[in-house]
């Protein structure tokens, strides 16, 4: 089967079974959290509104703004298996976006954002432990002409995931993640990686991300028997984990790239 997890033409036991939670993907980045967002994510510039506009977009189709920005105040880092009400509390202050309050309903959030981590460095889907990134959607394709493209409302699957990460203010996002690596390099170490560093690992993910081809214009896929694969050889040998960020779309790719390097600036990473 494609690597192409999401592409496929019925649902399977795993999509249809109710048993997995539907939690923040991640962050991002926290994955789940701000952090994980932060690094592994973008926003986008809110537009300035005028005190009284005369004509503006309807409330709904626009993401909210981040909050009024302010350092976080921090305090001393709880145990590793104690962080979750305390890290929940932070990631709030990061966004007023509706949506993330839902991706905080979790547990074993730091955990689960280093092992999401440590598979995107190594090209692998982090979709395990970020199953809340799941499009409710099913994936679409167009048929002309005896060929089959994907059809561009795919990519609108994820345009919520992209304005919960565009909502988050970038600074305390790069703020909370440099204060929290030491609880990120323990969760490293248990996870089996006693000498290895954490920070290279990071440094590793994002520039997959970065790495990752934005693909303009028509995509074509071949129907396999129970999925889709890239028609261009060259996109269908991508690791798994890139072909996650081709299916965001063009424009949603370039907002999470646009993400990843603002705050991987601000949280001092080494992406060169």
């Amino acid at each position: 089967m494609s690597e192409l997890e999401d592409f496929e033409k019925e649902p399977t036991l795993e999509s249809e079974s109710s048993a997995l939670p539907r939690w923040p993907y991640w962050v991002g980045a926290l994955l789940l959290v701000a952090v994980i967002v932060a690094v592994v994510m973008l926003r986008n510039r809110p537009s300035e509104v005028s005190e009284e506009p005369t004509t503006a977009p309807p409330v709904a189709e626009q993401a909210p703004a981040p909050l009024e920005k302010a350092p976080l105040e921090i305090g001393d880092l709880p145990q590793l298996d104690d962080s979750d009400g305390w890290l929940r509390g932070l990631v709030g202050q990061l966004s007023a976006h509706p949506e993330l309050a839902e991706w905080l309903v979790t547990d074993e959030m730091i955990r689960r954002f280093v092992a999401a981590v440590d598979n995107l460095a190594e090209g692998t889907s982090p979709r395990s432990h970020l199953p809340f990134m799941w499009p409710d959607e099913r994936f679409q394709v167009e048929e002309r002409n005896g060929r089959t493209f994907i059809d561009p409302t795919s990519y609108e699957r994820y345009d919520t995931v992209v304005q919960v990460v565009s909502s988050i203010d970038s600074e305390g996002a790069a703020q909370l993640y440099r204060a929290l690596l030491p609880l990120f390099r323990e969760a490293y170490r248990d996870l089996g990686y006693p000498s290895q560093s954490f920070d290279d690992t990071m440094e590793q993910a994002v520039g997959r991300l970065l790495a990752a081809p934005v693909v303009s214009g028509e995509v074509e896929v071949n129907p396999k028997v129970s999925s889709y694969e890239f028609a261009d050889p060259e996109l269908e040998k991508l690791p798994s984990a890139s072909k996650n960020f081709v299916r965001f779309g063009p424009q949603n790719l370039r907002q999470l790239q646009s993400k990843a390097r603002e705050i991987s600036a601000l949280a001092g990473l080494d992406l060169n």
